[in-house]
């Protein structure tokens, strides 16, 4: 079944559909190990052509390009999708945005697609151990821990901890009577 991803907006960000013209920002992104050791499917050192195999297996997806409103251009991508049609929570965002809150501003506009639109009874996600800040984006939008296996990291070569993680429906609605802070 393909999925097409509708643009999405917030204050400060455009949720477009990841393009082919992206594969420069994605390339540069995945070369940084700061980025992609926290990505299960993402190599280390990031080879040539790779980005462009990844926008087209992004496409008939729910998966966006993240970009600043007033300035364009790839700074990260988020998803809610598996090939299963589960609904799955993924990030990233490039190294020189981090700790500015858009990871957490995407997130609640993807939830809010995922819960509203998709009507979804739940969302799973997740973080290799030791992405704090990963989880910590996680904990705040309401996700609760349900436990840890061990997943295969591309960039790091081997078998890493892998903390597992879901928000429901009720934690989301109860969320959104709060405000959704992030």
């Amino acid at each position: 079944m393909t999925r097409q991803a509708p643009r999405l907006e917030t204050d400060r960000l455009i949720l477009r559909k990841i393009a082919l013209t992206d594969a420069p920002a994605i390339d540069e992104i995945f070369s940084d190990f700061a980025v992609a050791r926290w990505l299960s499917l993402v190599p280390h050192p990031y080879p040539a052509g790779e980005a462009e195999l990844f926008v087209e297996v992004c496409d008939g997806y729910y998966m966006w390009a993240i970009e600043l409103r007033d300035v364009p251009g790839l700074i990260g991508t988020i998803g809610c999708d598996t090939p299963e049609n589960i609904r799955a929570l993924a990030f990233w965002v490039g190294r020189p945005h981090w700790g500015m809150g858009i990871a957490s501003e995407a997130a609640r506009e993807v939830l809010r697609f995922a819960f509203e639109d998709l009507a979804a009874n739940e969302v799973i996600s997740g973080a290799f151990e030791g992405n704090d800040a990963s989880m910590h984006i996680q904990r705040k939008l309401g996700f609760r821990v349900t436990g840890q296996r061990m997943l295969y990291s591309h960039s790091n070569g081997r078998e890493l901890p892998h903390i597992d993680s879901i928000l429901t429906r009720p934690a989301w609605e109860a969320q959104m009577r709060k405000g959704f802070p992030g």
